[in-house]
């Protein structure tokens, strides 16, 4: 019996162990999914889990106290007690991952939506910018042969070219370049670093693998946001102004170009929040998770041994007999 004893507590002990530690993964997996970032995420998971190990050990040596047992079965209720109310609280995050993790199609759909709108931004702002460029190359190449206003003349010098053809050609080639790799003021290109971004996102939500989900939305809860503020940035440093020539014959700038808004509407973070947090699925992954943990707890043998009470005690009388 005693063998037998000892096995089933061993293997409630693995059982716990396993049950702590997908709790710890489903608990990350929970606050990141839920806004948090990984390192808050990873801080705030092992503190639950810890409070879950001590609760789960005090549990035990309270069930299996050998003295002042009303005591410690009531210390041992208390504590059952404020276990059950953390595993409510922290059964959000718990049931979050499953959930998620079930609504991959709808997910996945999101996602590839919020990839379109990102490259169709960018292509929209190389069309949009790519036809500034001609118009204010075709202003210049219309002042070459014409009279210009000092506006105009300072504009060239300033941007260090000729109104000559072959400069303006020269002119045309570097804002395109700049336009097409979308190269802000250090000199660093984005739209190949984006590509291969956005590449490596769309790899990593069909795949949706558990590991790889919040490499997922963390890339995708950011990028929409850096390349409408770099698109932004880089439109505002180009010179690309409306050149026309006035009633007077004159060559000059008619208005300095317009800095585009390139807003990204990304739903990815959102459709996140509106998948919830709650599912049938989450609820039943949640209880079978306490269950292994709390296992160890079941199977613990509670203690049966009895304090002596005074009537039990046995006097020395010192052989002493009565006689009739």
């Amino acid at each position: 019996m005693a063998h037998n004893k000892n096995n089933s507590i061993s293997l409630a002990n693995v059982i716990a162990t396993i049950g702590i530690v997908l709790l710890t993964v489903a608990l990350f997996l929970g606050h990141f999914y839920m806004g948090d970032n990984v390192g808050i995420s990873i801080f705030k998971s092992v503190c639950w889990s810890l409070a879950f190990t001590f609760l789960l050990w005090f549990l035990i040596k309270a069930k299996t106290a050998d003295e002042e047992r009303t005591k410690w079965l009531v210390i041992e209720l208390l504590t059952l007690a404020i276990y059950l109310v953390l595993a409510v609280l922290s059964s959000s995050k718990v049931s979050k991952f499953p959930t998620v993790y079930l609504s991959a199609s709808e997910m996945k759909a999101t996602a590839n939506d919020d990839v379109f709108k990102i490259n169709q931004v960018i292509d929209l702002f190389k069309s949009t910018e790519r036809q500034a460029l001609t118009n204010t190359v075709i202003g210049l190449e219309n002042a070459c042969n014409g009279e210009v206003s000092p506006s105009l003349e300072d504009f060239v010098t300033a941007n260090d070219f000729e109104l000559s053809q072959q400069s303006i050609d020269i002119f045309k080639e570097k804002w395109e370049l700049v336009i097409d790799n979308v190269i802000d003021s250090t000199q660093t290109g984005y739209a190949e670093a984006w590509e291969a971004e956005l590449d490596r996102c769309n790899d990593l939500i069909q795949g949706w693998s558990v590991l790889k989900i919040p490499e997922a939305v963390r890339t995708m809860s950011s990028i929409g946001e850096q390349v409408s503020a770099k698109l932004q940035e880089v439109s505002a440093s180009l010179p690309l102004p409306v050149i026309h020539r006035t009633d007077d014959g004159i060559y000059d700038i008619e208005k300095e170009h317009e800095t585009g808004t390139y807003p990204i509407d990304s739903q990815f973070m959102p459709s996140m929040d509106r998948v919830g947090s709650y599912s049938i699925i989450g609820i039943v992954f949640c209880v079978f998770l306490h269950a292994m943990i709390l296992f160890n707890y079941i199977v613990a043998f509670r203690s049966k041994k009895k304090r002596p009470q005074k009537k039990d005690i046995l006097f020395n009388d010192h052989g002493m007999t009565l006689k009739y």
